[in-house]
C-alpha cells in the first residue's frame, strides 16, 4: 500500500490497523525511513519549513506512533526510525531538514521511553554519507556507505536493544565533536 506520510488528511491509525489485520494481528518491526532533502532549504527560506518537517519528521512520527500503540497492545515490536548526521550539524544548506531530522530524533527517544517498558524497542539510526540519488556526483570528503551494507546494519539494530546509533559508525564521533564545539569554530567549519 502506498501512502503519503506528509498528508496531514492520512489515517494513521487505520494504516496501521489494516496492516495489522493484514499480518494477523502480529507485526514485528516498521521500519521508517522517510525523509528527502530539496535544493531550495537554504537559510532562511519559510516555503520549505513545512513540507520538509511534513516528510522528515511529523509523517515518520506519526507513523512510529500508530504502529507503536499497535506494539505496546500486542507486548513487542520494533521501531527502526532513520535519522541524518545533519540533525546534529545544521549548516546554511539544509538547515529545516536538519531541524526535522533533530525533532525525529527527540520524538523518538520519548517513544522509546513510552514504549520500552511494554516490550517495544525503538531505535533510531543517524545516517552518513549513503551512496543515493541525493549524494551523486557530490564531492564527499568521508567514506560513502552503500545502501546494502545500510540495510544489513539495519536489520541487525531491529533486533536489539532500543538506543540511538550512527552508520558507519565513525559518525557519533565526528558528530559528537561538532557538537560540543564553540559557535567561533563550528560556524568557520566548511
Amino acid at each position: 500500500m502506498r501512502q503519503d506520510i506528509a498528508d496531514p488528511a492520512w489515517n494513521v491509525d487505520a494504516f496501521a490497523s489494516d496492516c495489522s489485520v493484514a499480518l494477523d494481528g502480529d507485526i514485528d518491526c516498521v521500519f521508517i525511513p522517510a525523509g528527502g532533502a530539496r535544493d531550495d532549504d537554504v537559510g532562511p527560506n519559510p516555503d520549505v519549513v513545512a513540507p520538509i518537517a511534513g516528510f522528515n519528521y511529523i509523517g515518520p512520527a506519526r507513523v512510529g506512533a500508530a504502529f507503536g500503540r499497535v506494539m505496546q497492545a500486542r507486548g513487542h515490536g520494533a521501531l527502526v526510525f532513520v535519522s541524518s548526521i545533519a540533525a546534529a550539524a545544521p549548516r546554511t544548506n539544509n538547515s529545516a531538514y536538519s531541524a526535522a531530522k533533530a525533532a525525529l530524533e527527540t520524538y523518538s527517544v520519548a517513544l522509546r521511553h513510552a514504549l520500552e517498558p511494554h516490550g517495544v524497542q525503538v531505535v533510531t539510526v543517524s545516517l552518513g554519507y549513503v551512496d543515493t540519488p541525493q549524494t551523486y556526483g557530490m564531492r564527499l570528503g568521508l567514506p560513502v556507505a552503500s545502501p546494502e551494507a545500510v540495510a544489513e546494519r539495519l536489520l541487525v539494530l531491529s533486533r536489539g536493544a532500543g538506543g540511538h546509533y550512527h552508520l558507519p559508525r565513525f559518525w557519533w564521533l565526528i558528530t559528537t565533536t561538532l557538537r560540543a564545539l564553540p559557535w567561533p569554530l563550528y560556524r568557520h567549519i566548511g
